[in-house]
């Protein structure tokens, strides 16, 4: 299975593009993968700046090869391009994000030989204190506290699970602010680029999060809140797990 994530890096980066790409997703991720993969800095440069997604996902986003559910920053480390890890980081690229495999993209920078100890200090996931703040002040529900921990440089898709000991749930914040049903804190996070398709380890997303814990309370769901976690594919909510959650 490793190898066949491999031979899809090595068949799209020699093809030199991403096809079969449905209309109905968003052109600056697919421009923004075909940039990453030519190693283009200058129009990965003005892609971000016109809204495409960081961390946006080479499976959900598009058709062809959905078994991979790679990032950007995946595909570059795998091209052990420094300048372009280096680019994606700085706009808060995530490093823990994991492929269906659960490879990162340290993984992938080192499979493909990448030796270079300044790009794998960057690459390894660390305890962030920045981080920390913003899932404490996401669980108190504390919007300030979460701007400022954003500006100060905590990464919006941090994982609850491998950047913090005390759970294995992989959560980030926005699933965390889903599962206490905070719209306010769910709209904050989005505005900030939260990842509305990443999962924990169960497979769930911030939307199945929140359908689950208004499972009992139809009355409370928010239409406008379910329509802005909803992402092109979504997974079957929960039924028996609990986050790791402030209740």
């Amino acid at each position: 299975m490793k190898n066949k994530l491999l031979i899809s890096f090595l068949l799209i980066a020699q093809s030199g593009g991403i096809m079969g790409v449905s209309e109905v997703f968003n052109s600056h991720n697919q421009q923004l993968f075909d940039a990453v993969i030519e190693n283009n800095v200058s129009m990965v440069s003005k892609l971000l700046k016109d809204g495409a997604n960081v961390n946006a996902r080479y499976g959900l986003t598009f058709i062809n090869r959905s078994d991979a559910m790679a990032t950007p920053l995946m595909f570059a480390a795998a091209n052990k391009k420094a300048s372009m890890i280096i680019l994606l980081l700085q706009n808060k690229a995530d490093i823990s994000c994991t492929d269906m495999w659960g490879n990162n993209a340290l993984y992938w920078y080192k499979k493909q030989g990448g030796s270079d100890s300044t790009i794998i200090k960057l690459l390894t996931p660390e305890n962030d204190p920045h981080n920390k703040q913003l899932f404490d002040a996401v669980i108190k529900n504390n919007l300030s506290k979460v701007s400022q921990s954003l500006k100060d440089g905590a990464n919006v898709n941090a994982r609850y699970g491998p950047t913090f000991t005390n759970s294995s749930s992989m959560a980030t914040p926005l699933m965390v602010a889903a599962a206490n049903k905070k719209a306010p804190m769910i709209i904050l996070l989005l505005q900030n680029k939260a990842d509305i398709s990443c999962t924990g380890t169960g497979g769930q997303n911030a939307l199945d999060w929140y359908l689950y814990r208004t499972r009992s309370l139809l009355g409370e769901r928010d239409p406008t809140i379910i329509e802005l976690l909803t992402p092109v594919t979504s997974v079957t909510p929960v039924t028996s797990v609990t986050p790791a959650v402030k209740k």
